[in-house]
């Protein structure tokens, strides 16, 4: 394998035959269709049960905000708590 760089197979990007084939069914018999969009319909209709509407919330999040991943951190050595006083703080202008 060339490192860094594609050097066979599929291009980036390119759908598998079965993901296109669906895509290309769908569109047949539902021009237009977007499941995504369909799941939106659902997570604002409120006559929806909410277990189903948070359903569909969290696969639609899945589309837009990426997944955080878990990380490990091992710390060793001298540690200490470190309070911090802001001072000369004003927020008598807060527009809020």
């Amino acid at each position: 394998m060339a490192t860094g760089r594609k050097t066979g197979g599929r291009q980036k990007g390119t759908p598998n035959a079965n993901k296109q084939e669906l895509v290309d069914l769908l569109n047949e018999h539902y021009p237009g269709y977007n499941p995504v969009v369909q799941m939106a319909g659902i997570a604002q209709d409120e006559t929806v049960e909410m277990v189903h509407r948070v359903q569909c919330a969290k696969e639609i999040a899945g589309y837009i905000f990426p997944k955080l991943k878990s990380i490990e951190s091992n710390i060793s050595g001298n540690m200490r708590l470190v309070a911090v006083e802001l001072t000369g703080v004003d927020d008598s202008d807060d527009d809020s």
